[in-house]
């Protein structure tokens, strides 16, 4: 399933208001902002733009726009949450975040209820000023939660972030404010291996991207946490349920497949499991439809998909499963992407549903990057068209 839609920027740089600064240049982790010399004027690569927003967050005069978690938005946000009574803020990569309490105490605050929760695909991507403004709206602690600096899906997002919340700290001090209000704690997710539940079938250690298991004697699977970077994989091969990854391991996925699922008696449901990377608007404001029914699961990575998901899905009563996977040229993972391997992987559970009474015309991929917007959501209006044709799925 591949989009039809108008590709338009994410990412956008005003050359009327760029002052050539070459800020922009210097932190892109993927070389998509160059000086056009001829023409004398920054110019950004739609093509090798990520949508990373680390140069929207380093532009001083303004002059980068960016489609997703602007400076007005991410305010918005703030002033919702001051409103309700919370008073400390964290800002967080969806890769590597916390769990809820665990976050409450880096913010040193009592509870999460006193948090005001901003996810990001990257914490570089935000402008000093926001967290200036932040404060002076209210806002009376700040936790920076960016991943590690050798863990960042985005090259220079960590580094960048944790620059910045060190100079705002002694920025602040200068104006009366305490520096401790601004507290940087980096955080990094990944796999754990049972070695009594490994079965020493070497699975992992063959789709890992970044060669993080490997086996050793007598048998068993150990992990190189440096090379970890969090995306899945490996969970999803392997038959013995030995491998844990906080948020994504297979209970997790399923307890929350059984929450979202419910009597949707009146109407197609859908579950789409996402990759956290590819589409940022439908996971943090999920697409609803009058007539279908559509409920989103975020994925570390689209190869962590499993197939016993997909079959508990349709156990617990959804009609129709969408996968959603970056493009290969957008994979934060691996370098030759994994849209392939998912899309082959999808290719053989369809089989298997055709020999079930689900159908595979149930289960469909869709590819997406969020360097062009809206590119996502025509894609999952066809799919949910065609579930509604089929209807309800007969069990």
């Amino acid at each position: 399933m591949e989009s039809s839609s108008i590709m338009e920027q994410a990412v956008k740089i005003d050359s009327t208001y760029c002052g050539e600064c070459i800020n922009c240049i210097t932190v892109c982790p993927f070389e998509a902002v160059t000086l056009n010399k001829d023409k004398n004027q920054v110019e950004i690569d739609p093509e090798k733009c990520q949508a990373c927003g680390i140069c929207y967050g380093s532009c001083p005069s303004g002059a980068i726009s960016s489609a997703y978690y602007d400076i007005r938005a991410l305010l918005e946000q703030v002033k919702n949450g001051l409103e309700s009574g919370r008073s400390a803020l964290a800002v967080t990569c969806r890769g590597s975040a916390p769990e809820p309490e665990e976050l409450a105490e880096i913010a040193g605050v009592g509870s999460p209820d006193d948090l005001i929760n901003i996810l990001l695909p990257c914490v570089g991507r935000v402008p000093g000023e926001f967290y200036l403004k932040a404060i002076s709206e209210g806002v009376q602690k700040i936790a920076v939660v960016p991943c590690g600096t050798d863990y960042c899906r985005f090259g220079k997002g960590s580094i960048v972030a944790i620059a910045k919340a060190l100079m705002l700290k002694n920025l602040i001090n200068q104006f009366g404010y305490d520096r401790n209000a601004i507290i940087i704690q980096p955080n990094e997710i990944k796999i754990d291996i049972n070695p009594y539940k490994c079965i020493g079938c070497g699975n992992c250690e063959y789709v890992c991207p970044k060669d993080a298991p490997y086996l050793v004697s007598p048998g068993v699977a150990e992990v190189h946490d440096e090379k970890c970077m969090g995306c899945g994989r490996c969970i999803s091969v392997c038959p013995a349920f030995a491998i844990n990854l906080k948020g994504s391991d297979y209970k997790s996925i399923s307890n929350l497949i059984g929450t979202l699922s419910g009597s949707t008696a009146d109407k197609p449901s859908l579950l789409v499991f996402c990759c956290s990377w590819c589409e940022y608007d439908a996971l943090d404001a999920p697409i609803t439809y009058e007539d279908v029914d559509v409920k989103f699961i975020a994925l570390p990575c689209s190869g962590r998909v499993d197939e016993l998901h997909v079959l508990e899905a349709y156990q617990r009563g959804f009609d129709g499963v969408l996968v959603v996977s970056c493009k290969d040229s957008s994979c934060r993972f691996a370098e030759d992407g994994t849209a392939a391997e998912t899309k082959d992987k999808v290719r053989k559970i369809k089989k298997k549903l055709d020999s079930m009474a689900v159908g595979g015309e149930r289960l469909d991929i869709c590819l997406t990057y969020p360097n062009y917007i809206r590119q996502f959501e025509p894609q999952l209006r066809v799919f949910a068209d065609g579930i509604k044709k089929l209807g309800k799925t007969q069990l």
